[in-house]
């Protein structure tokens, strides 16, 4: 399988961080009274996501007026739709017991996640459950009329990424939504499920003034596979932002350079390359680093071993995620190569696991993200214990990642003759 065709199912977690959190926590930042416009103010807006919210902001509590006979109340009518028939029931995978517990454990912490009041948990908690189609199918529905539109536009692109076809009636709607990028992830998700729908108006989001808007509709184009749709990216990275600051400019280029990269232009590969090595924004580099670590970039992945030095622990954790990425690619392109890549994951799993225990909740989080990238059975036992986490955020990025793990065994097993490793796993009850 071509590695620039890859699914991009965890594509959406570290552009997210930069260019899709600022809209999630708008909401959250009202409530918090806090402005997370850098990683030092999201990391302290994120450091007790669960903290009750400030006087003024929690919902009225309404009291039940007393019943004045005994007539039972009408059942409440259920929104949920009927289970789709584009992803059919295959025959349970029994997996080892260590990772059932943890696994079942994660779907707990995400379906809890999905029900919270702050918008970035309940999207990423959409975003995880991807790998589990029937259990994305409630949440993405329930997404689909969030009030935050950054919720909307991922869910209305899970359900074209899974193919849930039940959901058409609830996305046609959104094709007037009062979000542009909501508009446009309609779009694409009612082509995608095969729907009678015009493209064009995706060419005139691409010129947008919006950065967010910009990006997010790059990323669609690349979703479709149409490679016609390269030179209009192209374009697209020269059009201007003279309003836009630098660094959200290059992230959006970035963007539009990945999409480029999966439709097939490996031109497009060397712009990314160049936003790791070198651009001078953390940021610009830890999105170039995801995005080559998501195409199986291995030219890229050679040179990225000193980078498991540098001083900023973003960068270095992004560096080290990306060779487990590179690593867990579809077909290497040799035995040779394959094994070239065991031994990068081998140096790159213990800068992770130095940073597990950190004090800061993004890097704690990060670590949980990169995690779900590594096969060894210690890196599952931290995920286990980074799913007792204090902070929320932290515990639904280790849910998500044992998910990644568990798919990836479920996949092995399927396939046989998979040797699962399970010595030393912790297997407790998630009590915090």
């Amino acid at each position: 399988m071509n590695p620039l065709t890859r699914s991009p199912i965890a594509t959406l977690f570290l552009v997210s961080l930069f260019l899709i959190t600022p809209q999630l926590a708008a909401e959250d930042a009202k409530t918090k009274n806090t402005k997370p416009n850098n990683l030092s103010d999201l990391d302290n807006a994120l450091e007790n996501p669960t903290a009750p919210a400030p006087k003024g902001t929690q919902p009225k509590k309404t009291t039940k007026p007393a019943q004045k006979n005994s007539t039972k109340p009408a059942p409440k009518k259920t929104t949920t739709p009927p289970p789709t028939k584009t992803t059919p029931n295959k025959t349970k995978v029994a997996l080892p017991e260590p990772f059932e517990t943890a696994r079942q454990n994660a779907i707990d912490e995400l379906i809890r996640a999905s029900v919270s009041k702050y918008p970035i948990l309940r999207a990423n908690a959409i975003e995880a459950m991807q790998l589990i189609p029937s259990r994305a199918l409630p949440l993405t529905h329930r997404g689909l009329t969030d009030k935050n539109p950054g919720i909307r536009f991922i869910a209305t692109v899970t359900a074209g990424m899974l193919k849930l076809k039940p959901l058409i009636p609830a996305i046609k709607p959104l094709l007037n939504d009062t979000d542009p990028s909501v508009r446009a992830a309609a779009i694409y998700t009612l082509h995608t499920l095969g729907e009678k729908i015009s493209l064009n108006p995706l060419a005139k989001y691409l010129s947008s003034d919006s950065p967010r808007v910009r990006a997010n509709v790059a990323m669609l184009l690349g979703l479709i596979g149409e490679p016609s749709a390269i030179p209009m990216l192209a374009r697209s990275a020269r059009i201007p932002m003279p309003r836009t600051a630098k660094e959200r400019v290059e992230l959006v280029r970035i963007q539009i350079a990945e999409a480029m990269a999966r439709l097939g232009d490996q031109k497009a590969l060397v712009m990314l390359r160049a936003g790791t090595m070198r651009n001078k924004l953390p940021e610009v580099q830890m999105v170039s680093l995801n995005a080559i670590g998501l195409l199986g970039d291995e030219v890229a992945v050679g040179a990225l071993q000193p980078w498991l030095e540098v001083r900023m622990i973003e960068v270095r954790l992004a560096a080290a995620t990306t060779m487990g990425q590179v690593a867990r690619k579809d077909a290497p392109t040799s035995q040779k190569i394959k094994s070239w890549l065991g031994r990068l994951e081998q140096r790159a799993l213990p800068v992770i696991l130095r940073e597990a225990n950190h004090t800061r909740v993004t890097v704690r989080k990060q670590v949980a993200f990169a995690l779900g990238w590594f096969n060894d059975p210690v890196g599952l036992n931290n995920l286990n214990r980074l799913l007792k986490d204090k902070n929320q955020e932290v515990r639904v990025a280790a849910a998500a990642s044992i998910l990644r793990r568990c798919h990836r065994i479920d996949a092995a097993i399927r396939k046989g003759g998979a040797k699962i490793p399970v010595t030393g796993i912790d297997t407790r009850p998630n009590r915090r």
